[in-house]
């Protein structure tokens, strides 16, 4: 059978503890809860919560807040970066951009987490196409900012109208595309010919 808790019975404010250390009180009664976190830039080590106990005291050991660093993550091959840092400090966010003629594979955007870890790799930034545009009164196969080495796109005009050039178009190795965008004009046209 359990002791009964005396009346009353409630613990004091969190104190003498780490400066950084944040103490969330949920509740100062027997068993009520106090949450421990620290601010962007530390992790927290220990324990998370700590309880009230039936003596008026907290349980412990407190947690502490530590610094945590993150290493540099590397620029891409072809590609920069923006963001914080260094040095890097968990919750700093890095942004990858690739310059142009390139495409981005990989997340664009990592952060350095509690455990000095990156959230993810660096990105690579492979040579691309950028978009070529499309014939005036006419669509194109699939539009995208970038397309890969090797992808085709084709053009249709619309009713009435034909392709006056190369309707299929292919990214080539240097970037390029491999013949210039073609143009609708009337169909049965002098200029087609």
């Amino acid at each position: 059978m359990a002791c009964p808790v005396p009346p009353g019975v409630e613990c004091a404010d969190i104190a003498d503890t780490d400066s950084n250390l944040r103490v969330s009180i949920l509740s100062r009664g027997v068993g009520g809860q106090a949450m421990f976190s620290c601010p962007a830039g530390f992790g927290l080590v220990g324990q998370t919560h700590s309880v009230c106990q039936a003596n008026g005291e907290w349980a412990g050991p407190y947690p502490i807040c530590k610094v945590v660093n993150c290493e540099a993550p590397g620029t891409p091959d072809h590609g920069y970066t923006t963001g914080q840092g260094p040095p890097y400090r968990a919750g700093d966010i890095v942004q990858f951009n690739c310059n142009p003629q390139f495409m981005m594979e990989g997340q664009p955007i990592i952060a350095c987490q509690e455990n000095g870890r990156w959230s993810g790799s660096v990105p690579k930034c492979v040579q691309a196409c950028s978009y070529p545009g499309t014939a005036i009164s006419g669509r194109m196969s699939d539009v995208k900012f970038y397309y890969k080495i090797g992808e085709t796109v084709t053009f249709d005009c619309d009713e009435g109208l034909e392709v006056r050039g190369v309707s299929m178009l292919r990214c080539m190795r240097n970037g390029k595309w491999s013949n210039a965008i073609p143009v609708c004009v009337p169909a049965g046209s002098s200029a087609n010919r």
